[in-house]
């Protein structure tokens, strides 16, 4: 069974054609959905255990996702990072650091080329499971 595909390209933060191109440095063509997606070298459990959990957060007994979207560029790189879903006490801004500093993809393919492509992946913060070695005492 054969399923089609459909690719999207995005102009300047809205929907455009095939035909449209967007510019954000070296990447020129964005697609939201591809043949091939991309994917995460060492899954996402890989990518949670690198992240420090807030000593705000911790205090605060907040548990939850932080939704991070960004462009996996050609080469598998990681561009543009940034919270679509935030939930505060320095969350967000570690779930971006972590993808930022830790995520490896392979890259998306559309016609067998690869391609830069907008991906979300959520990052969860639960403080019954981050150990005490894991705590970032971000107390100033």
């Amino acid at each position: 069974m054969q399923h089609a595909f459909i690719a999207r390209k995005l102009h300047g933060g809205r929907e455009g054609n095939i035909a449209d191109t967007v510019e954000w440095g070296e990447i020129t063509d964005v697609y939201e959905i591809v043949d091939e997606k991309p994917e995460l070298i060492g899954g996402i459990h890989g990518l949670q255990r690198k992240a420090v959990m807030p000593m705000s957060c911790l205090r605060a007994n907040v548990d939850g996702h932080v939704i991070v979207q960004f462009i996996v560029d050609k080469d598998g790189n990681v561009r543009e990072p940034e919270a679509i879903k935030s939930l505060g006490f320095g969350c967000n801004e570690e779930a971006i650091r972590v993808i930022a500093e830790h995520a490896k993809f392979t890259p998306g393919r559309q016609d067998g080329k690869p391609v830069a492509v907008r991906v979300s992946i959520p990052m969860k913060f639960q403080t019954r499971s981050f150990p005490a070695p894991f705590w970032n005492d971000d107390r100033k």
